[in-house]
């Protein structure tokens, strides 16, 4: 019987305690539910609307996509909504338009004077077109919550002087008591609630919030309790004071249903913590519920449209790390206005592979990925992006990390743009050095206001990349490097890559120009390690305007065209730390940037013959990778866009600007290598040792360097820019300018005109029809003949010959050798310093130098070696010095005379 009534006492007690935790659990309660915006709306708008009180509404979960010209809330007494009311202003007191919303909880005061018995309506409203986009009616006899009074606290006579005036509930979990009275000298004295009446079963209110001392002396003071977060007062049957001790009830007060129906709801104040990541640009701040392993961070940052915002836990214990990092990823959808969030591991410092989920890919692409980053909400406010999101504090996750609460912990975080996939591009901001952050015990709990600049930028603008005229006969060089952000890749292809982009020719992403029926040649340096994804790039031909073919779905693929490749080589990158959007010009950018390679690359060869049925506009890119490479234009030999295709640069009439600060040249190849030929094709690659481009017909171009520079032409133009050490320009026709400087001035016409500055160095005369005498210096010896003969005696420091008819002899010195003829026939022996091949029509003999560049040795590979016909040469100049020396004895027979 005992056992029987014990069991029977506990269920009965078990249950009853139940009885209590449910009256005492908190429920939701916002307000007096006033309505929620109908199927009927624009623009996206949702939500629902509750009073707060007599004078503020909550809008929960409120959505818009912020695109109307002029909307705002709100509210009027007219039947329907319209134009004739008064706005409410926003959750920060502006009535300017409203930006886009996604699932906030907003807080609006109506204006002054104005209640809800004085309006009919609540809606958004656009002023500038008169529409309606969504609206909530007030019922009819609408009573709004407000505080409640459950009158006089104490006991007659009193318990340790226990009294209050009066007892006001102001909202669900706060109570005020009016004018209370106490002695204080309770031995455990507190305030107490609960269910029924007061006993040793209840609880405390603690007073103040947090302390468990007993309660002090009252004398005639307004006091304010406020109940924990899991009581409510509509949970409880009455509040008084109750000493635990003495188990002694000094006086309460009941509460029933009808008197707490209709009270406000309680706010929680907003408790964040914030750490500025980048000033005036990005802060980041975040609140804990331990009880629900939940972390809400929100992000705050000034950023353009399309750009994201990342931040997570580092990839390392001990530094900031990308690779390893879990972050959450947050952006403003631009063709939705919605807000976006991703949760990314960054598992390889690459572009991401959905097929393996390698690289920086969304959690959900990982292998046993998972995504627990949940998107809460998202606005645009005055410029400020802001969303928040929730995640896990602790994980099990393989792809995420769990956030420790206790001490400094290193994280990571970036800025960049979201590519065309939908997924994260390469970040061009981020952590210089290791960023920690105690989520526990925060050094700051306020974060400076972010406020958007007034004054809206200048639009960047695009670099402009000359276009690259393809030779059979010359490689071109690919190389990996800076894409250059809104100036480069972004600006010219009009979509956002991953942060490194091809360069050809030492140009970035320039647009290529082949014709059908002709075979080109690529030298490929794009990488070979396959282990390392941020370093592999295979290069190929394709359809696709965003290559990355072995990205793509089966799908995908189906629509791609692959016409040569994919080829990999040696990785060698151009690499800086400058910002591309200082620089106005891609040509000052470039001189930033180092070339990067391994001691001896070995290029991938991709050799691709042009169709017929190859269409217009092919694009080459990178196979494993995408948004890498530009545009290719194909056209037929006799629809071709320029009538002399000749040259790595567009075709121009227009001379070319002379070397200056102003105008700097490509950093190039570590080795030497210079190829002409004047017919129908002409590359020339200067490098940090010489410069010389000659051509025969029509047109040249000469890049010159820091060294030398030297330019000739044999019919209609020549462009020369001379640099701080030498200056040589020959004409054989027209016309010729030419800018000595302090070291020698030589200056050649062959038919009407000659200007010669001689300096202090060298002394140089030349006539162009008959006779000419010269008086070398001991520096130098250059002579120019256009028609038939000519005497030169080189010194020992160089040697120049130069001649437009029909022959020419030059003894190179062991320091710099350069032959130029442009009819028939030349012979030239190069040094060991440079290699110089010039062809003007007919015949060229170059004997090639040891050492050569990657772009050197693809470069003569090309060049067809010619049997010499040095002898004719050599007969004509036996022929010219027997005509001297005759001359000399006709002489000496007149002085003997």
């Amino acid at each position: 019987m005992w056992y029987t009534a014990t069991v029977e006492g506990c269920v009965y007690t078990w249950i009853a305690c139940l009885m209590v935790m449910s009256s005492t659990v908190a429920t939701e309660y916002y307000g007096t539910l006033i309505g929620s915006f109908g199927n009927t709306t624009f623009h996206g708008v949702e939500g629902t609307i509750y009073a707060i009180d007599g004078s503020r509404i909550w809008v929960r979960g409120f959505s818009y996509s912020g695109a109307a010209p002029d909307a705002k809330f709100f509210a009027g007494s007219t039947d329907l909504p319209s134009g004739n009311g008064v706005i409410i202003p926003d959750e920060n007191g502006l009535t300017t338009r409203l930006h886009s919303y996604f699932n906030e909880d907003l807080i609006l005061s109506l204006p002054e004077g104005t209640s809800f018995q004085d309006i009919k309506w609540i809606a958004i409203w656009c002023e500038l077109v008169g529409v309606d986009f969504g609206s909530v009616t007030i019922p009819i006899d609408f009573l709004p919550p407000s505080e409640i009074s459950i009158g006089e606290l104490g006991f007659t006579p009193r318990v340790h002087n226990v009294h209050a005036d009066d007892v006001i509930i102001l909202n669900t979990r706060q109570i005020k008591f009016i004018n209370l009275d106490y002695d204080g000298f309770g031995p455990a004295a507190y305030f107490w609630t609960g269910d029924g009446t007061p006993d040793r079963n209840d609880e405390r209110v603690l007073y103040p919030v947090g302390s468990s001392i007993r309660l002090p002396s009252f004398n005639g003071e307004d006091v304010l309790i406020t109940f924990p977060s899991e009581l409510t007062v509509q949970g409880v049957d009455f509040i008084g004071l109750w000493c635990e001790l003495a188990r002694q009830d000094f006086g309460h007060v009941r509460l029933n249903s009808t008197q707490t129906n209709n009270i406000p709801p309680y706010i929680d104040p907003p408790v964040e913590h914030c750490q500025v990541l980048v000033e005036d640009k990005f802060h980041i701040s975040w609140s804990i519920n331990s009880e629900e392993n939940v972390i809400t961070f929100t992000f705050r940052g000034i950023i353009d449209e399309n750009e994201y915002l990342a931040f997570g836990i580092s990839g390392s214990t001990s530094m900031t790390q990308m690779f390893g990092s879990d972050v959450a990823v947050v952006w403003i959808d631009p063709e939705t206005n919605l807000p976006r969030a991703e949760d990314y591991y960054l598992s390889a410092y690459s572009q991401c592979i959905p097929d393996d989920g390698r690289g920086a890919c969304p959690d959900e692409l990982q292998k046993n990925g998972v995504s627990d980053v949940v998107l809460k909400s998202g606005r645009v406010r005055e410029g400020v992006t802001i969303i928040s999101v929730t995640r896990p504090i602790t994980t099990e996750s393989s792809t995420d990390r769990s956030i420790p609460l206790d001490g400094d912990v290193p994280v990571s975080w970036g800025i960049g743009f979201i590519n065309p996939t939908g997924h994260v591009s390469r970040h061009h901001t981020n952590p210089q050095n290791t960023v920690t952050v105690n989520f526990g015990n925060p050094t700051s709990d306020a974060c400076p206001e972010l406020i958007a600049p007034t004054v809206i930028p200048e639009p960047v603008e695009p670099w402009t990349i000359e276009p690259i005229y393809a030779s059979p006969n010359v490689p071109m060089v690919a190389y990996i490097g800076s894409a250059g952000g809104r100036r480069g890749y972004q600006g010219i292809a009009g979509q956002v890559g991953w942060g490194i982009a091809w360069f050809i020719d030492d140009k970035l992403i320039p647009e290529i120009h082949v014709e059908r029926g002709k075979t080109y040649t690529f030298m490929v340096f794009g990488g070979d390690d396959v282990s390392v994804l941020g370093n592999y790039h295979p290069f190929y031909i394709t359809n696709s305007k965003n290559g990355g073919y072995a990205q793509q779905t089966e799908l995908e693929r189906q629509d791609e065209v692959i016409y040569a490749g994919p080829v990999e080589g040696s990785l060698c990158e151009y690499k800086g730390t400058t910002d591309p959007e200082d620089f106005a010009t891609f040509e000052k950018f470039v001189l930033g940037l180092t070339l990067d390679c391994p001691d001896d690359p070995q290029p991938g060869v991709l050799t691709w013959t042009v169709t017929e049925e190859t269409p217009d506009l092919v694009y080459y890119q990178c196979y494993l990778h995408r948004f890498f490479g530009w545009k290719i234009h194909v056209t037929s030999p006799n629809n071709s866009e320029s009538s002399t295709p000749n040259t790595t640069q567009a075709p121009t009439d227009e001379p070319a600007p002379t070397s200056s600060s102003e105008t700097p040249t490509m950093r190039q190849d570590p080795l030497s290598s210079v190829t002409v030929v004047s017919k129908d094709i002409t590359m020339t690659t200067p490098d940090k040792t010489s410069s010389v481009s000659v051509v025969s017909n029509d047109v040249t171009t000469t890049t010159p360097d820091k060294t030398s520079s030297v330019s000739v032409v044999s019919n209609d133009v020549t462009m020369t820019t001379p640099d701080k050490t030498s200056s040589v320009s020959v004409v054989s026709n027209d016309v010729t300018t030419t800018t000595p400087d302090k070291t020698s001035s030589v200056s050649v016409v062959s038919n009407d005109v000659t200007m010669m500055t001689p300096d202090k160095t060298s002394f140089v005369s030349v006539v162009s029809n008959d006779v000419t005498t010269t008086k070398p210096d001991k520096t130098s010896s250059v002579s120019v003949v256009s028609n038939d003969v000519t005497t030169t005696k080189p010194d020992k420091t160089s040697s120049v010959s130069v001649v437009s008819n029909d022959v020419t002899m030059t003894t190179p010195d062991k320091t710099s050798s350069v032959s130029v003829v442009s009819n028939d026939v030349t012979t030239t022996k190069p040094d060991k310093t440079s290699n110089v091949t010039v062809v003007s029509n007919d015949v060229t003999m170059t004997k090639e130098r040891k050492e050569t560049s990657p772009r050197a040795a693809t470069a003569t590979k090309n060049v067809e070696k010619i049997p010499s016909t040095s002898g004719v040469g050599k007969t004509k100049t036996r022929a010219i010095n027997f005509m001297i020396c005759l001359s000399i004895l006709v002489n000496l027979w007149f002085v003997f005379i």
